[in-house]
């Protein structure tokens, strides 16, 4: 997670072992703000200390002392918190601890955690695999993040964390989630780069966000047989399972989702999509499935305001492909192997805004392209096969402010096509680049990128 901060004064102390540090509220003020992201709390209004390790540290009892401290922010290579060490903290709200290594302790039953609201925890080079073991009770807490950490869950949380509503668990050994579906206040949940086979949750719960990219799931339906199965999750508005090996999609897939709104099936290995697996998905606004196989643009009828389909096969795009789509407002095809585009393809899209269509074959846009996208602010035809600049602006009236054409096989640009570049379009030209360069790159499997 990456955290902004906002005028806060941070103390860096070097911890030496027997001394504890008493603080006064004087001592660190500072307004600590997390991510922009409504899955975070704003818990940190007064006393922030961070402390920085360069070696390995032991952290004891009574080593650090407060009634007034909020947040204590741990940066370091390697510390071992013992028993207690945090019991001199009343007041704590939010604790975060990013090191390299976290060694012969569990720090979560070393301290009263009573008021805890965040807790962070991140161990980016534990080797191994660990069970996650919790005895204490966390009767406050809203948000945890354990990415990073080589767990496993076998135990229920359901104790430990009676009002949890984030779990981050991302880039763990986690293999099952029976242990998770009862956290019935649970709200988001992210499960990435874990090695799920499957994800069936067997309660009606609140999950609003569910973020399972980078597992081994195959399909998604609504079967015992089904690696992804979403019955119960009614109030779920955002999915992502990029990354997986997703081939099929059952058409009752979403039969409970009808409240989604964001769905991402990115980087997986899709042929085709039908209408009936949205049946009744009236809420779905964003739909994402760059680098998958589609050779053409699924047929869907949907309130979609944005659809991606980057790094595909698609090779046209005729009169039907967008016609049920009404309301989209940025449509993206860049990446695949368009070469003709008919001219009724972009019926009725008054609400488009914004239009990519490159790094595809194309080397002209059908006559009057433009005219029923009045709304078109940005069009991307670079990398493609134009060689004359009146195959894309064919009027003044293009309502386009931003056009761009590099790497392109642009010869010339006649003096009658500069006298109808409208006067508040800018056109980004740059002549003479390579145009064999792609948009497509290569599946980053060590990265983690998701919107909740």
């Amino acid at each position: 997670m990456v955290y902004h901060k906002r005028n806060l004064k941070i103390m860096k102390l070097s911890l030496v072992l027997g001394t504890a540090f008493v603080l006064s509220p004087l001592i660190v003020l500072g307004d600590f703000l997390p991510h922009e992201n409504e899955s975070f709390m704003n818990t940190c209004t007064n006393n922030t200390l961070k402390l920085d390790f360069d070696s390995r540290v032991n952290i004891y009892k009574d080593n650090i002392i407060s009634d007034s401290t909020e947040c204590i922010i741990i940066h370091g290579s390697s510390v071992n918190f013992h028993e207690g060490c945090f019991d001199r903290l009343s007041n704590l709200k939010h604790l975060e601890v990013q090191v390299n290594s976290l060694y012969e302790s569990n720090i979560f039953n070393n301290g009263n955690f009573t008021n805890i609201v965040e807790l962070k925890i991140s161990s980016s080079n534990r080797g191994y695999d660990t069970d996650l073991t919790i005895n204490s009770v966390y009767p406050s807490l809203q948000y945890l993040d354990l990415s990073n950490n080589n767990i496993r869950i076998r135990d229920s949380l359901t104790y430990s964390f009676p009002n949890l509503t984030y779990f981050n668990l991302s880039m763990n050994s986690i293999g099952s989630v029976e242990n998770l579906y009862t956290l019935r206040n649970l709200k988001y949940l992210d499960l990435s780069y874990n090695k799920l086979r499957e994800f069936k949750w067997k309660e009606t719960n609140n999950l609003l966000s569910l973020v399972l990219n980078y597992n081994v799931m195959t399909n998604i339906g609504d079967s015992y047989y089904d690696t992804i199965n979403l019955a119960g999750l009614y109030n779920l508005v955002n999915l992502s399972v990029v990354g997986n090996t997703i081939s099929n999609i059952s058409p009752y897939a979403f039969t409970d989702t009808v409240n989604l709104q964001r769905l991402d099936l990115s980087w997986n290995s899709l042929t085709t999509l039908t209408s009936s697996t949205f049946y009744r998905m009236e809420y779905l606004e964003v739909l994402l499935a760059d680098n998958n196989q589609f050779d053409m643009i699924p047929s869907m009828s949907l309130n979609l305001t944005t659809l991606s389909l980057d790094c595909n096969r698609i090779t046209n795009i005729t009169d039907r492909s967008l016609v049920n789509l009404p309301k989209l407002r940025k449509l993206s095809l860049k990446g695949n192997n368009i070469t003709y585009i008919m001219p009724d393809a972009f019926q009725n899209k008054k609400f488009l805004e914004e239009l990519y269509l490159n790094d595809n074959h194309l080397s002209y846009l059908p006559v009057n392209w433009y005219k029923p996208m009045q709304n078109l602010r940005l069009l991307d035809v670079s990398g493609n096969k134009f060689s004359r600049l009146e195959f894309i602006i064919q009027s003044s009236n293009i309502p386009v402010t931003r056009l761009y054409v590099e790497r392109n096989p642009l010869e010339l640009v006649e003096w009658s096509t500069f006298q109808m570049i409208p006067k508040n379009m800018t056109i980004y030209l740059h002549m003479g680049e390579d145009h064999s360069v792609s948009s497509c790159k290569q599946q980053n499997s060590g990265s983690l990128d998701y919107l909740l």
